[in-house]
């Protein structure tokens, strides 16, 4: 398990946050999703980061498109969601390395 971050944990946040509002509880989500309640709260906590692939099954049962979840974490948003479907994710946005 990689270590967690910030990222992580506002990324968890919203995720509850989501869940909460649509009121599916943890026991449902987590069956649906196909994972363990425990790596769910994980994920809720920021403790351990969900794959791509369960991340956006996740987005997928919460209703909530990827780009919509992550908008904002890391200033403006380098994911944009088109109405294809597709993901596409602005790399013009990384600032140079040092």
């Amino acid at each position: 398990m990689s270590e967690s971050t910030e990222l992580d944990c506002q990324i968890g946040k919203r995720l509850e946050q989501r869940r909460a509002i649509l009121g599916i509880d943890q026991a449902e989500l987590a069956v649906a999703a196909s994972i363990s309640i425990d790596q769910l709260r994980r994920f809720e906590a920021g403790s351990e980061r969900p794959s791509a692939k369960t991340l956006l099954r996740l987005c997928q049962l919460l209703d909530v498109k990827l780009g919509e979840l992550l908008r904002d974490l890391a200033g403006r948003s380098m994911i944009c969601d088109r109405s294809d479907g597709a993901v596409v994710i602005d790399f013009s946005t990384r600032r140079p390395r040092p």
